[in-house]
């Protein structure tokens, strides 16, 4: 059998070659417009001269990271630069970008996964122009922006490089010793000057330390106020004087730095570098003529120098450490220890191994202090979700009811089994409305909102720095506008999504781009606004906040009288001038908490009016690690008879799943003072500025208490909202009288 296959005969195509041209041209024009105007044409985009994104193209995932536009040319009227980025649930963000004069556009963006590109965008009223899209990748470059986790410490150094870079790497490789090869970064040093640091300073919030030495000593007003910002918020600055001294005590820095540099003297010893590194090589000059030199340093010190080689010094919540010498001369820029030294100087929180990282708190999905607080607010007053249990115990029963129940019935009952096609779809109509109505009843309760605020006061400058976290709960699919004011009625609140910095569910560290058909919203340029914030039903959206003021009350909220004795204890007396009573409160200073006496048999709490002393005095005192763990000393004995006693010290277990924020929060800003991760089994690295455990051990003592009033309201699609169940926490920075001295100048006063 044979087929035959009758094709269509091909006619040639006679039309002329020049008739043909037009007709390819205008195909070429149609695709090249058609590619210009699709976002995803990145790469070969002419719109976009540079993009600058955060630390030299690196950024931490999660926080505000500055980015700088450069177009090819001129902008419209109406023309707009948008970074879209996905956040924690995957859903797209728009971020514009203010428009900063030319063809420059600049502003912070966020994003929320690790793997997950940023794309840029230049529109022309609504119409996209241009388009480049930046990818993740180990080598950042032009095209593509390293993404960092939080545990991931940026160590700005500006002036002088020599040292930090293998002080990074170090860091490293001890950090994949301890948890394995595959372990994130712990440090990465970066060249930077003051021209390249980002302009807002809250895209500072990244930097865990800025290190200061030669020209980078000279600085002019803008940088200074926002060093001196950043540092007071929990930042870590650190000073290589040396030669450079001079330009120190001549420049702004000097008016406001904890420590006082008096000159400076030529050294031919470097013993006391040494001493600072028992078991290094030995630090040696080559003679007199190689002297090197060192700053006098205020305090307690070395004869040569006439002052100490290190100082530390407390700025309100942060610290401040001055080198007594700077590291691009030698002996010391040539020292095979010097790496171990910026370790020395940089004093970077201890690494956990990775059997604490793996530890059985790892499968609840809490590894960090800041998802205990986000699973704290996440908790909601009349929503009841099942356990784990539960639900094992309901699927168990649902297999016992279909299977062995269901044929004992109609088999042995009713001696139809025929009747199983009847039976079965009945059994599962009635799980799923059983299942339907127990899930209604517990996931109906309306819009809940959890909310926790936290203002850090600075008594000597007056400013007041708030921070607030807020959840809330939604029993619909909907879109929500987000905006907050605080109790003096300002609206200058910056806002952004918050996360867990987890791998799992919603986590930072959670694999996975942008996808196909997710939701889209928008950040206001200014960040004081989310608009169309999508949630899904029976879930909750989760924000942070963050705003700062800087002039001071006439009265000051909080002012203190406060010195030290010869044995670190404190005395003196403290007042407050808030609009309501403190609860919950104690001082910390040094080696010692200090908190009220409620009384034995006293069961309610000690209450701190307005306008009234409270004197360390007046309460009781114990060791701080004692009174942030709550460690107890139980004594016993054997008989009555028997003098013999022995004493049990029993700590509670600290739990990561306990929904107690007054313990989180104490915890939480006194990490390491509470013996950090060995105490906790949580690490501390988004909010690890706001553990106050450094200055403790300086000289200001840290007043923490708990007042009613939520210090922030915020505004759900225009309405303001009142928290369901609130906590408000204040924090101040108290000058406390060295025994034997005085107190640390005011800021701005002038440097001897």
């Amino acid at each position: 059998m044979s087929f035959a296959l009758n094709r269509p005969a091909l006619t040639p195509d006679r039309t002329p070659r020049r008739e043909r041209l037009p007709i390819v041209l205008a195909a070429v024009c149609t695709l090249a417009a058609s590619l210009w105007a699709t976002p995803g044409f990145a790469q070969d985009s002419p719109g976009f001269q540079s993009i600058d994104v955060g630390f030299q193209q690196r950024m931490k995932v999660g926080a505000w990271t500055e980015i700088a536009v450069t177009l090819t040319g001129a902008p419209g009227a109406e023309a707009s630069v948008v970074v879209r980025a996905p956040d924690v649930d995957g859903n797209l963000c728009d971020m514009p970008l203010p428009h900063v004069g030319g063809v420059e556009f600049r502003g912070l963006i966020q994003t929320g996964r690790l793997d997950a590109p940023l794309i840029v965008e230049w529109r022309e009223a609504g119409a996209v122009r241009a388009s480049r899209t930046l990818s993740p990748a180990v080598e950042p470059d032009a095209d593509h922006v390293r993404l960092d986790r939080h545990h991931t410490e940026y160590w700005a150094v500006l002036g002088v490089p020599v040292g930090f870079e293998a002080a990074a790497q170090l860091r490293n490789a001890e950090a994949r010793r301890l948890q394995g090869r595959n372990a994130p970064d712990a440090a990465a040093a970066l060249t930077l000057t003051w021209e390249a640091l980002p302009r807002d300073v809250e895209a500072w919030e990244s930097l865990n330390v800025i290190v200061l030495g030669g020209e980078a000593l000279a600085i002019d007003e803008s940088r200074n106020a926002d060093l001196q910002q950043w540092t007071a918020r929990g930042g870590r600055l650190i000073l290589l004087l040396g030669d450079q001294t001079d330009r120190f005590r001549e420049g702004l820095l000097a008016s406001w730095v904890p420590i006082q540099a008096l000159g400076t003297r030529n050294v031919t010893q470097l013993e006391p570098i040494n001493a600072l590194l028992p078991g290094t090589a030995t630090l040696r000059t080559r003679g007199v003529r190689e002297a090197v030199v060192g700053a006098q340093l205020a305090g307690a010190g070395v004869a040569m120098l006439g002052g100490p080689v290190v100082a530390r010094g407390a700025y309100s919540l942060g610290t401040v450490t001055a080198f007594a010498f700077d590291l691009d001369h030698r002996p010391l820029r040539d020292w095979e220890a010097l790496p171990q030294l910026c370790q020395f100087l940089i004093r970077s929180p201890q690494l956990t191994s990775r059997a604490t990282e793996e530890s059985d708190v790892s499968a609840t999905g809490v590894t960090d202090l800041s998802s205990q607080l986000a699973t704290t607010l996440d908790q909601f007053e009349g929503v009841r979700r099942s356990s784990f249990g539960s639900v094992l115990g309901w699927t168990l029963l649902w297999m016992v009811v279909l299977g062995p129940l269901d044929y004992l019935l109609v088999h042995k009952l009713l001696r139809r089994p025929h009747w199983t096609w009847v039976t079965l779809p009945l059994w599962v109509v009635a799980a799923t409305a059983l299942a339907t109505r127990g899930a209604i009843a517990a996931n109906t309760p309306g819009l809940v909102v959890n909310q926790l605020d936290l203002l850090d006061v600075e008594p000597r400058t007056g400013a007041v720095q708030g921070h607030s976290w807020m959840t809330f709960y939604s029993e619909e699919n909907a879109r929500f506008r987000i905006s907050a004011r605080t109790a003096d009625g300002r609206e200058d609140v910056k806002l952004l999504w918050n996360a867990k910095p987890e791998e799992g569910l919603r986590g930072l560290y959670r694999r996975g781009g942008m996808h196909i058909g997710v939701p889209e919203y928008r950040v206001s340029a200014d960040r004081s606004t989310i608009e169309d914030l999508p949630v899904r039903t029976w879930s909750s959206g989760a924000v942070a906040a963050t705003w700062r003021r800087e002039n001071a009350p006439a009265t000051p909220l909080v002012t203190a009288e406060l010195r030290e004795t010869s044995g670190e204890r404190l005395r003196g007396t403290v007042r407050h001038h808030f609009a309501e009573p403190l609860t919950d409160w104690f001082i910390v200073f040094r080696r010692f908490a200090y908190f009220p006496d409620a009384g034995r048999g006293n069961l309610a709490a000690p209450v701190w009016a307005p306008g009234v002393d409270w004197s360390p005095q007046q309460g009781r005192q114990t060791l701080v690690d004692v009174y942030l763990t709550d460690r107890r000393e139980i004594v016993t004995r054997t008989s009555r008879a028997d003098k013999d006693q022995s004493v049990n010290i029993m700590t509670e277990a600290y739990n990561p799943l306990e929904r107690n924020p007054s313990r989180l929060m104490r915890t939480l800003l006194f990490h390491e003072a509470a013996n950090g991760s060995r105490y906790t089994t949580l690490s501390n690295y988004p909010l690890a500025r706001l553990d106050g455990s450094r200055v403790i051990n300086l000289e200001p003592a840290v007043l923490f208490a708990r007042i009613r009033t939520p210090a922030l309201t915020y505004q759900i699609d225009g309405e303001p909202v009142s928290p369901t169940e609130s906590w408000t926490y204040v924090r101040a920075v108290l000058s406390v009288t060295p025994a034997g001295g005085t107190a640390s100048p005011e800021p701005g006063a002038a440097a001897p």
